[in-house]
């Protein structure tokens, strides 16, 4: 059974404008082809000038998403584009209706008012002919619909009379606009010439939205109907608004009319509004020979409806389907909604403070049997509906001219569900932005799955992860029909600011499974001065909870925070403030270590000010299993105020071991005869400290061996008590900082930035300007060996995290282009660069993120699903990776990303067979059915680039076993071990430029 789970790609197109899907087809390659109406200039994916105030456009897209061409179609006033079909090795026609004189793309006059307008266009989206059809008045197509001779039928709503191409009088008893309208359907020849038309109506106003061919010809009409008995109409309305069917034949005769509906009323609670209208949507055919019509309806229980809409303080609708016979005989119906909710504003009814609303756009059939009714709600959950609305703000007048049918409460969201042959819901599913999002149309690809395409006014949030091109853009989802886990946390980048730099200096994981994140800004909110600590809590995707600013007279610095043993939190860093705001202690000297203990909600508990007469940088603190913290960084105080020794020469490394409140315990500083800056600690196993960091010194002092070059990596072992136990150097001739450290047992990573060549402890040459420098220590600090990374310029390492394979994640920021161990291209001035590594050193990817600005990382660290968060400042606007609009300054940014599909484990050993071999297919796969690995073996009778890749069941690739030059005639022999990917269907294809072939695996645990 089709389920509604797993998105698998989301895709936005449009203009710096406004542009509104309506319709969507498959194209012969697999693409599809989205069409709709624009009033974009060229702008974003938009590249054709636009022809008037609105446009019919047109965009191509491939199998993935990727736009391949658009065009704009128009004249001179409005078009608006409503409904498309392919043509079977012709094109496609499009049909809507247009204002415009001969002008732009349009051959004919307007005949008077809004015409039907169609175009037609090959498979490039040239354009073939265009054809307009119309009479004195307004005349709006809504449909078009492939006749079994190669013709077209074209349906819509006409207030004309008879004159133009109208053959027939209005059936319209009123003179006002307002009440006028009749069904008004043409039948053309394959070239768009008129053959026929029709009119069918009553004395009040009848809108076409919906037309079939009936099984055994003829064809079935849809829409919705205000007229009593009158004109073509034989029943008596039965609300303010019913369903009205027609029956005709191929060449239009009416066979039968039929009307459905409930009965119209007042709402409750002494609200002063009448409902009762029933929209028609869409018509399909059952495999009875009946059909299922699909629409709204806030009409009351009574006539053909047989349950109530939760109206109350607005006119709020439900979907409503009807089942009728071959002859139009009601079988069954069925209402779907989610919850309604009242909030009744200033006014005591005040129509616009009701939520419920569900507007049904269409419906299909499912493969494997059941139906999908498809649209757009507001409603929460409750009742049909299992998930909530995305959002609850206001829609304004503006965004509700898109659609008049549309309550002005609050946002709505697309809304599926599925439903069985007898209308049972089976599921559904709600899919929306934090904004307006207005679905048009479903379709079923060749694959089963649903393209599911409409109208966005959505940023990224909530559901929709790409950003806004314009005021209003289309928006594509590829909704998975098979029952498939998305990954706890999607893909996603956050972007926080004020007016002036906000610089991240730190995130951490929290134990209700969101972030925090902090770092410095010149902000302030409570009276603070210069710059502060500024944290911001945001929730698992990144979405903003609370956020706190904490300082005092002058400039405070954090670095670092983690969360307490009772659900709290420690900030840490520096201050050169005295006692003043939230600063309770004045200053110890030029620069002092402040922490500040908060509870979980980030309300300060107490604070603490630790330092010397001199300059004193809080860099990291840790906390104790007893519960008691140990500060680290760097000093250059005197023996003074909390520092009880002397320093060696310049800056030492600092070490203050406190108790759960604050109070100092013990300090321990350790450096040489100059400048010694730490870096970073870690805990070691036998509950000592490791502290690395960079120094300028030689012999002397706490150092025991001489400076390598201009600056090298400085590691001091101490025990529990800070007592050092050994230290060492590592370094080159060149300048080399130490800024992290990772542990794996009794053995550490020490990474940071050098400028080295291939001499002292450093192996490798440089890769240009500045590298990321990876060693490996055991135990007493003995090199096991070294690595370097990096590009053709600057590439300056700030944190490191061991994953849970055992690999190491290096990160940082980098000015490279493609060069050395680089892979990716610079996005900007500077971008977030990650590296990861083998146990052994072995680089197994790297990675860049940016805009067109500067990007700087500041810490990364491994996420509870098994993905990775870097965070870091930015400069940038919407650009590459980066999807916000830049606050100001530098801004905080967080990039969430999602588990590696390469965590599967792919192994390739090459066996060359000199001997000639009879190959009967060039692919084999074994076992298969297979459990944790397979084999997979190829031979290709010539030398050639070859491609081997396993993708899963919904065509997305999860890894590239084989991609070189394959020799002709030996045997390749490649392994792919599944890992942790689910049990299933799987493909492994093999592609050379000649050869293309493709088999099946079964991966069952």
């Amino acid at each position: 059974m089709v389920t509604l789970t797993g998105k698998q790609w989301q895709i936005t197109y449009g203009g710096s404008k406004g542009d509104t899907l309506q319709s969507m087809v498959n194209t012969p390659d697999g693409g599809y082809l989205l069409a709709g109406t624009s009033a974009s200039p060229v702008s974003g994916d938009k590249s054709d000038t636009g022809k008037g105030n609105t446009d019919f456009w047109v965009v191509k897209m491939n199998a993935t998403g990727q736009k391949v061409w658009d065009k704009t179609y128009g004249g001179s006033n409005p078009d608006r584009l409503s409904s498309l079909i392919a043509v079977p090795g012709e094109g496609y026609i499009l049909g809507g209706s247009s204002s415009s004189n001969k002008s732009g793309d349009k051959s004919q006059n307007s005949k008077g008012g809004a015409d039907y307008w169609l175009v037609k266009i090959d498979e490039n989206g040239n354009k073939v002919w265009d054809k307009s059809f119309g009479g004195n008045a307004n005349d709006r197509l809504a449909v078009l619909l492939a006749s079994p001779e190669g013709g077209f039928l074209v349906g819509g709503t006409s207030a004309s009379d008879k004159s133009g191409d109208k053959s027939q009088a209005s059936r319209d008893n009123y003179t006002e606009a307002y009440f006028r309208g009749d069904y008004w359907v043409i039948k053309l020849d394959a070239n768009g010439n008129k053959e026929w038309d029709k009119t069918y109506g009553g004395q009040v106003r009848d809108n076409l939205t919906a037309m079939i061919l009936k099984p055994g010809g003829g064809y079935v009409l849809g829409g919705s109907s205000s007229s009593g008995i009158s004109g073509d109409k034989t029943q008596s309305i039965r609300g303010l608004r019913d369903y009205w069917i027609i029956q005709i034949t191929e060449q239009g005769n009416k066979v039968w009319d039929k009307t459905y509906g409930g009965i119209s009323g007042y709402g409750t609670g002494d609200s002063f509004f009448e409902a009762g209208s029933s929209h028609l949507r869409s018509i399909l055919a059952t495999p009875d020979g009946g059909y299922l019509l699909a629409g709204s309806s806030s009409a009351f229980k009574g006539e053909e409806k047989s349950s109530d809409s939760p109206v109350f303080y607005a006119d709020i609708a439900d979907y409503w389907l009807v089942k009728i016979d071959q002859n139009g005989k009601k079988l069954w119906d069925k209402t779907y909604g989610g919850a309604s909710n009242s909030n009744v504003g200033e006014t005591k009814h005040d129509l616009s403070s009701q939520t419920g609303d569900s507007q049904l756009k269409t419906i299909i059939q499912l493969q494997g049997g059941g139906y999908l009714l498809a649209g757009t709600s507001n409603a929460d959950n409750g009742r049909d509906k299992t998930e909530n609305n995305r959002s609850d703000i206001p829609v304004d007048q503006g965004k509700r001219d898109y659609d008049p049918n549309l309550e002005i409460t609050v946002w709505n969201d697309y809304w599926l569900v599925k439903i069985d042959e007898k209308g049972q819901v089976v599921e559904d599913r709600t899919i929306g932005g934090t904004r307006n999002d207005l679905l048009a149309a479903v379709l079923p690809t060749k694959e089963g799955n649903l393209l599911v395409g409409g109208t966005s006014f959505s940023g990224i949030g909530a559901d929709k992860t790409t950003i806004s091109k314009g005021e209003a853009d289309y928006w594509i989802l590829k909704v998975s029909t098979n029952r498939t886990e998305e990954p706890p946390f999607s893909a996603w980048d956050a972007n926080f600011g004020w007016l002036k730099d906000d610089d991240l200096t730190d995130v951490i994981k929290t134990s209700d499974g969101g972030y925090l994140s902090g770092g410095i800004s010149q902000n302030y909110s409570n009276g603070q001065a210069g710059k502060n600590y500024w944290i911001f809590k945001t929730d698992k995707n990144g979405r903003p909870i609370w956020n706190k600013v904490y300082g005092g007279t002058a400039d405070d610095y954090l670095n670092r925070i983690i969360q307490t043993q009772d659900g709290g939190y420690l900030l840490a860093g520096s201050s050169l403030s005295n006692a003043g705001v939230d600063k309770s202690e004045n200053s110890r000297g030029d620069r002092d270590y402040w922490i500040i203990k908060m509870d979980a909600q980030g309300n300060k508990q107490w604070d603490k000010t630790l330092g010397g007469s001199g300059y004193d940088e809080l860099k990291k603190v840790i906390q104790l299993a007893s519960g008691e913290y140990i500060l680290a960084g760097s000093s250059n105080s005197p023996i003074s105020n909390d520092k009880t020794q002397g320093r060696q020469g310049g800056t030492d490394y600092w070490l203050v071991k406190i108790s759960t409140t604050g109070n100092k315990i013990w300090d321990k500083r350790y450096g040489g005869s100059l400048d010694e800056t730490l870096g970073s600690f870690t805990l070691t196993p036998e509950g000592g400290f490791l502290l690395a960091g960079t120094s300028l010194s030689g012999n002397g002092g706490d150092k025991s061996e001489p400076s390598r070059g201009n600056r090298d990596y400085w590691v001091v072992k101490t025990d529990k008590d800070g007592n050092l136990l050994w230290e060492k150097t590592y370094g080159g001739s060149g300048a080399d900082e130490a800024y992290s450290i990772a542990r794996n047992g009794i053995e550490y990573f020490i990474s940071g930035t050098s400028t080295s060549g291939k001499n002292g402890e450093k192996s490798q040459v440089s890769q240009g300007g500045k590298d990321y420098w990876l060693i490996k220590i055991d135990s007493q600090g003995n090199k096991l060996w070294d690595k370097t990374f990096g590009g053709n310029q600057d590439d300056e390492l700030q944190a490191s995290t061991r994953l849970n394979s055992g690999h190491i994640v290096l990160g940082g920021s980098s000015y490279s282009s493609i060069s050395g161990t680089k892979t990716q291209a610079s996005r900007g001035k500077s971008d977030f660069w990650i590296v990861e590594v083998d146990a052994n050193g072995k680089q197994m990817y790297d990675k860049r993120f940016g805009g067109k600005g500067k990007e700087e990382l500041r810490t990364v660290f491994q996420t509870s699903d098994g993905g990775l968060l870097l965070g870091g400042r930015s400069d940038s606007n919407i650009n590459g990776e980066h999807s916000y609009l830049n606050k100001g300054g530098n801004d905080y940014w967080l990039v969430k990303l999602a588990p590696e599909t390469t965590s599967s484990i792919a192994t390739r050993e090459v066996t060359p067979i000199e001997e000639l071999v009879t190959i009967t297919n060039s692919l084999t796969a074994y076992p298969n059915p297979f459990q944790g690995k397979v084999t997979v073996k190829f031979s290709l009778p010539q030398t050639q680039v070859t491609t081997v890749k396993i993708f899963d069941s919904q065509g997305r690739e999860v890894i590239t076993l084989f991609q070189e030059e394959a020799k002709a005639r030996q045997t390749y022999q490649l392994e792919w071990q599944a890992g942790i990917k689910p049990a299933g269907l799987y493909f492994i294809q093999l592609q050379t430029p000649t050869l293309q072939e493709q088999q099946k695996l079964l991966f069952s645990k």
